[in-house]
């Protein structure tokens, strides 16, 4: 989430793409059908799956795994 920080907010979207692309083994689909438990964990009632699959549609080239 932190790269689509820097995509959204600091409009530094090359940049954040890059940085994204590297991350090992990054699927947000694994998120978007999960229990859910580090929403569960989160003190702070954070929608982490959504924001994940958010994330990961602005900031990858398979724009149709979210569509």
């Amino acid at each position: 989430m932190r790269y689509n920080y820097y995509f959204k907010n600091k409009k530094q979207e090359k940049e954040a793409m890059q940085l994204y692309a590297k991350i090992p083994g990054k699927n947000a689909d694994i998120c978007k059908e999960c229990p859910g438990y580090c929403e569960e964990a989160c003190p702070y009632g954070v929608n982490t799956r959504s924001l994940l699959a958010i994330a990961h549609q602005n900031l990858s080239l398979d724009q149709e795994s979210f569509a």
